[in-house]
């Protein structure tokens, strides 16, 4: 799949777009992109979806470019997560294609991550330009991630999705932190020890952005990440993923808290408010909050697998502490009781989407199987406009089910043309 992977192709698109569009209405290239993000998701083709792609992207860019479209609010966009900063410094969209026959066998999905970072730059003679930073996918999930620094070159790749409480915004964290500089003799300097000569201290400030994202992994596992980004003190077109500010404990801090689980499993992770105490203070305290992952009946000096854990009731979640400049991990946090049971039931969007593919590849295999029955009842739970539980279990239910009897059809073929002098390897 490298082929496709190389969607840095995305890089030529971006290349490519016109910057000097016609001043359309924004509502009328609203509806135009709305159009496109439909097939871009949707369409049953991937050759399509990566052609409505290209005209999806080179169209946004070059409306984004322009001033009049920097508070417009895109709200036709359903399948495009838009989110602005608190601080109004920028505004980052994402979006994604997913190959649902990358694997079709096996039911497994590929998916490809797009994003653009619109900045507005004031300019030393305080004209403001309004920029367009594409973010480039092309940097796995692999073993080590937690602790590496990307930038918009080397993306990640993820669904940024809405904070609870946040209304669209991304929440800003400033941190300070202090260099020296010496010059000649060694001296004593509080608080830095020894140093060499004239020291003079210098005070940085970075101002953090807190994203929360979702990437669709596969067919068996998600992920879920808290990173921070920031922007290049040096670059404004460079965009920083991933900064050492998340304490798992005090000494070894991570650039991004990156969760696996169980695709059907409804992990959540997200913004929410907990009681006061365990070193948080008098006050309710606002945290990122997720589900304390368990095995039910689990048996000390047995296997743990992912495909076996779900959320347990318990929470963990990291609090922003000013002190250390970064968000402490808390585990079994007491959450408030007006988010409880938001957060429990919580299934996210991505989540639904991802249950609709499976219903979607589940109903290709049951055609294929003429099992109209099973057909009719995957069509009645897709014509709903919420998924429940029953879509969930009627996948588990069904799909080794339908996977071994496409094995045996397939084996019976290959028998009967066997028998026939007919050899399908050949």
């Amino acid at each position: 799949m490298n082929v496709v992977r190389s969607f840095s192709l995305f890089s030529l698109i971006i290349l490519s777009a016109t910057t000097a569009l016609a001043q359309r209405p924004l509502p009328e290239i609203e509806r135009e992109l709305a159009t496109l993000a439909s097939d871009i998701l949707l369409n049953d083709s991937l050759t399509i979806k990566i052609k409505q792609n290209k005209l999806f992207a080179r169209l946004l860019i070059s409306t984004l470019e322009r001033a009049d479209s920097y508070h417009y609010p895109w709200d036709s966009l359903q399948t495009v997560s838009v989110l602005t900063a608190e601080d109004d410094a920028f505004r980052i969209f994402t979006w994604h294609i997913v190959d649902r026959n990358y694997n079709q066998y096996r039911g497994e999905q590929y998916h490809y991550y797009f994003g653009l970072i619109q900045r507005k730059i004031t300019k030393a003679n305080g004209e403001t330009d309004y920029v367009v930073i594409p973010l480039i996918e092309n940097a796995p999930l692999v073993p080590g991630v937690e602790n590496m620094q990307l930038d918009n070159k080397h993306w990640l790749g993820a669904l940024y999705y809405p904070l609870r409480n946040h209304n669209k915004t991304i929440p800003a964290y400033t941190t300070k932190t202090r260099s020296m500089t010496t010059r000649g003799d060694s001296m004593y300097v509080l608080g830095q020890g020894w140093v060499t000569g004239e020291a003079k201290a210098k005070t940085r400030k970075t101002t953090y952005y807190l994203l929360l994202g979702w990437n669709g992994g596969d067919n068996l596992v998600n992920y879920k990440m808290a990173e921070a980004l920031y922007f290049d003190e040096d670059d404004p077109t460079k965009v920083i993923f991933g900064a050492g500010i998340f304490y798992f404990d005090a000494y070894n801090p991570r650039m991004r808290a990156l969760f696996r689980y169980q695709e059907n499993s409804p992990f959540s992770l997200n913004m929410g408010m907990v009681k006061s105490g365990g070193g948080l203070g008098k006050k309710s305290e606002e945290m990122i909050i997720y589900d304390h992952m368990g095995v039910p009946n689990f048996k000390e000096g047995e296997p743990v697998s992912i495909y076996q854990a779900g959320p347990d009731g318990a929470y963990d979640g990291f609090w922003f502490d000013k002190k250390q400049a970064g968000f402490r991990w808390f585990q079994n946090v007491e959450l408030a009781d007006n988010i409880t049971s938001d957060m429990a039931k919580e299934i996210s969007e991505n989540q639904e989407e991802i249950v609709r593919a499976k219903l979607a590849q589940l109903r290709y295999w049951a055609e294929l199987m003429d099992d109209q029955a099973l057909v009719s009842k995957i069509e009645k739970l897709e014509s709903k406009d919420k998924l429940t539980a029953k879509s969930v279990k009627l996948i588990r239910q069904s799909e080794n089910d339908l996977v071994e009897r496409l094995e045996q059809k397939s084996k019976a073929e290959q028998e009967r043309l066997k028998n026939a002098g007919i050899n399908p390897k050949q």
